[in-house]
């Protein structure tokens, strides 16, 4: 994450000059996403994982990209677009898409029709 942190934020600065607006909503924002989505999702994810599972747990992982758009949407007033509806949308499929080829239950012994066939004599 750090160094696609760093990309995109040489790619931000060469597209749009620094503007920072001091506000206490942002502040809260900021401390919000750090604090919560940042590090007590990530513990949170871990004790998820101990109790059911990595795969389920990933579900809670990765929406909590769209939780933060959610935050910003309520502290700072940020619209939701388009965009963002698709990424959820993506996101659910993709999860969906998991927990279904998680059903699948698969065959024990691959090589159980070699063993009904019979023996295998030589020429």
């Amino acid at each position: 994450m750090i160094v696609g942190g760093v990309i995109l934020s040489i790619i931000a600065f060469i597209w749009k000059p620094l503007q920072i607006n001091p506000t206490w909503r942002l502040l809260g924002a900021f401390t919000c996403t750090m604090l919560i989505l940042g590090l007590a999702a990530t513990f949170i994810w871990f004790k998820l994982v101990d109790s059911i599972g990595a795969v389920k747990a990933a579900t809670f992982h990765l929406l909590n990209s769209f939780f933060g758009v959610l935050i910003a949407t309520a502290l700072l007033g940020e619209n939701i677009g388009l965009l963002d509806y698709v990424c959820v949308i993506t996101i659910a499929l993709g999860i969906l898409a998991v927990q279904l080829s998680s059903n699948i239950k698969p065959n024990p012994d691959p090589c159980a029709d070699l063993y009904t066939a019979g023996p295998i004599l030589p020429p």
